[in-house]
C-alpha cells in the first residue's frame, strides 16, 4: 500500500471517529448540559485517537511530499481544528505564498491551532520571557510605571520587555503576556461566547485553504472503481491589521502599581472585546477586517421592504427561516447574535391570552448573545431605525490574531499634561475570516415594536 493511500485510510478512520465524537458533543450542546463523566471520557478517547491517526497520515504526506522534492520532511503538527493551512505555519516568515502543491497528486493541507473559547490563548502561545521569569510574576502595573515613570524596582518588568521594540518606538509586549489580555477580550466578546475560533498568528500574514465544495460519496459495485469526488478549495488570506486602544491614567493610578495592573487589564480588554465584536459582525474590509455583514455567500432574509417589528402575529417565523437557510447549505445554526432592543422585544411577545409566547423549536435551540454593537439604526427602505439579527455557526468564523501587545505612553497628547494624565496606547494586530458563509444567515429590517 502506497503512502498516499495509508494516509487517507487514516483520514478516513479519523473522521468517522470524529463524527462519533460529535455524536456525543451535539445532544449535550442542545440539551445546554455538561457532558457526563462517561461521555466525557469517550469524547477525549475518540480525539485523541484520531490524533494519532492524522499526524500519521500527515507525516506519510510530507514524506511523499519530500520524495517527489517539493517540501522537506518535518514532524506533523497538531489538530485543534477544522482549518486547514500550510506547512508554513509555525515559521517566522511570510506566509503570503504558502498555499502550494506540496504533492504530485493535490494540495498539502495541514490542521491550524484554531481553538475555540474554552481553550486559552496563554496555553498556546510559546513562553518568550528570559530565563527565571514566570508569567505569573509580571505586574502591568509596574510595567507602566516603569515605561511612564523610569521606576522599575525589583520586579521582573524591565527584563521581560528589554528585548521588544515596537514597531512604532513603544514596548512589544512577549507573547506569553500579552495574552493574558487577549484572553480576557475573547472572553467577554460575544462572537467567541457564541463559538468563534480564535487563530494565534506567529507571523505577518497565513493562508488557510477554505473547502469550497462537500464531497460525494458512491456506492461501488464489487471489483469495480471508485469514482472520485471533486472536492475544490480556495486561498483563504488571514492578514491582521492593527487595532489600537488608549487610555488616560492619572498620575496617582500610576503611583499605585496594584490597582493599575488589574485597571490596565480590565479596561484593555474590555475595549478591545467591544471592537472584535463589531468587526466580526459589521466590518467594511475596508482598513479594517471584513465582518459577515459584508462576507459573500452570508445568507439574508428580510422582514419587508420597510423592515417590521416582532409581534405575536410574527412570532419567531424569521428565525425558523434564517436556520432552514442554513441547513439547505448542509450547515446546522447554533447561535444567534442579536441587539438588547431585539432581545427585549422577543422576550417580551405574549400569546392572546396575555402569556409569554410560546418558543418554536428552532429558535429555542439556538444560544442567545445580545450585543450593544448590533446597531439599531439601520436603514430598511423608508425605516432609520431597523437593526439585524446574525444567526449562523458561529464555529465557521475565525479571529486570527498576532499574540503581542504594543504599549506606548506620552504625557504631551491634548492636555493630558495640564490634568497629570498619561496616555497610553496598546496595539493589537488582528484580521477576520469566514469558513463557510453559507453557514449564517443575517435576519434584516427589525424595527422596533
Amino acid at each position: 500500500m502506497t503512502n498516499g493511500k495509508k494516509a487517507l485510510d487514516l483520514r478516513m478512520a479519523a473522521g468517522v471517529l470524529v463524527t462519533e465524537a460529535r455524536g456525543i458533543l451535539d445532544p449535550a450542546e442542545k440539551a445546554n448540559r455538561s457532558l457526563s463523566k462517561e461521555e466525557q471520557g469517550r469524547f477525549d478517547a475518540l480525539h485523541v485517537e484520531a490524533e494519532k491517526k492524522l499526524q500519521r497520515a500527515q507525516a506519510l504526506e510530507q514524506q511523499d511530499a519530500a520524495d517527489a522534492g517539493f517540501t522537506e520532511p518535518a514532524n506533523g503538527p497538531t489538530r485543534d481544528g477544522g482549518a486547514y493551512i500550510s506547512p508554513n505555519q509555525d515559521t517566522d516568515v511570510d506566509q503570503s505564498d504558502s498555499f502550494r502543491p506540496a504533492s504530485k497528486d493535490g494540495w498539502q493541507k495541514l490542521e491550524a491551532p484554531v481553538f475555540g473559547n474554552e481553550v486559552r490563548m496563554a496555553s498556546r502561545v510559546k513562553n518568550d520571557l528570559p530565563d527565571g521569569i514566570r508569567a505569573e510574576e509580571f505586574s502591568w502595573g509596574r510595567a507602566l510605571r516603569g515605561i511612564v515613570l523610569g521606576q522599575w524596582g525589583s520586579g521582573p518588568e524591565r527584563r521581560a520587555l528589554a528585548e521588544g521594540a515596537g514597531g512604532t518606538g513603544g514596548w512589544l509586549v512577549p507573547s506569553s503576556l500579552s495574552s493574558r489580555v487577549i484572553d480576557l477580550a475573547r472572553n467577554q466578546a460575544r462572537v467567541t461566547q457564541a463559538g468563534a475560533l480564535t487563530l494565534p498568528m506567529t507571523t505577518g500574514e497565513m493562508t488557510i485553504a477554505r473547502l469550497l465544495s462537500d464531497p460525494t460519496c458512491y456506492w461501488v459495485a464489487e471489483n469495480a472503481s471508485i469514482t472520485e469526488s471533486a472536492v475544490s478549495f480556495d486561498a483563504l488570506k488571514l492578514k491582521p491589521l492593527t487595532l489600537a486602544c488608549i487610555i488616560a491614567i492619572s498620575k496617582e493610578l500610576i503611583e499605585d502599581a496594584s490597582l493599575l495592573s488589574s485597571t490596565v487589564e480590565n479596561v484593555m480588554s474590555s475595549a478591545l472585546a467591544l471592537e472584535l465584536d463589531r468587526v466580526a459582525l459589521l466590518g467594511s474590509g475596508a482598513g479594517e477586517p471584513r465582518g459577515l455583514w459584508n462576507t459573500p455567500g452570508v445568507g439574508e432574509y428580510s422582514m419587508g421592504d420597510d423592515g417590521a417589528a416582532f409581534a405575536t402575529s410574527l412570532g419567531f417565523l424569521p428565525f425558523s427561516h434564517a436556520v432552514e437557510m442554513i441547513a439547505d447549505n448542509n450547515a446546522e445554526a447554533q447561535a444567534v447574535i442579536f441587539s438588547p432592543r431585539t432581545a427585549g422585544q422577543l422576550d417580551r411577545l405574549l400569546n392572546g391570552d396575555g402569556d409569554p409566547l410560546q418558543q418554536i423549536p428552532s429558535y429555542a435551540a439556538l444560544r442567545k448573545y445580545a450585543s450593544k454593537q448590533v446597531p439599531d439604526d439601520q436603514a430598511q427602505g423608508s425605516a432609520t431605525d431597523a437593526s439585524c439579527a446574525f444567526v449562523g455557526d458561529f464555529r465557521e468564523l475565525v479571529i486570527g490574531m498576532r499574540t503581542n501587545i504594543e504599549l506606548e505612553a506620552s504625557r504631551e497628547a491634548g492636555n493630558a499634561f495640564s490634568k497629570k494624565q498619561t496616555l497610553v496606547r496598546a496595539l493589537l494586530r488582528a484580521d477576520v475570516a469566514v469558513f463557510r458563509p453559507a453557514s449564517f444567515c443575517i435576519i434584516k429590517g427589525i424595527i422596533p415594536a
